[in-house]
């Protein structure tokens, strides 16, 4: 998926969360930091430890030992970026260096992807305004 992908994706999930959320600032901030990390291997052995549960597992584990409060976000905006990944024909080896691979036949930067972007950024609209209207 595009980094817009993910993006729209995270914001939309902070969204829904949001009246939930207790620390608002952080989790946002750690959500989105997440949610695009695993990218950083993309001209580097892409689509291999960083895109994979074994990694978000770990990572989140140590983050435990620092604070819920930033290990709860990383998992889940780390998480949704593995999840969004797996939908894509490159999928991904969701518990590396096992081979065993999730795939989908969602193209990266296809058509089928810009209309999900745009529906996503029609949720993003919607479930703003009525979190604002209540």
């Amino acid at each position: 998926m595009l980094f817009r992908t993910h993006l729209a994706l995270a914001i939309l999930l902070a969204i829904i969360i949001f009246p939930y959320l207790h620390e608002k600032i952080i989790f946002l901030f750690i959500l989105f930091i997440a949610t695009l990390l695993p990218d950083l291997d993309l001209h580097f052995f892409h689509r291999k430890f960083l895109h994979s549960f074994t990694f978000c597992l770990l990572l989140t584990f140590f983050l435990t030992l620092a604070s819920w409060n930033i290990a709860l976000p990383f998992l889940i905006g780390y998480s949704l970026h593995l999840l969004a990944d797996s939908f894509t024909p490159q999928g991904i080896k969701p518990f590396w260096p096992l081979q065993w691979k999730i795939k989908g036949k969602l193209k990266t930067g296809s058509f089928k992807e810009t209309v999900l972007f745009y529906i996503i950024l029609l949720c993003i609209l919607i479930f703003s305004i009525l979190l604002f209207v209540k």
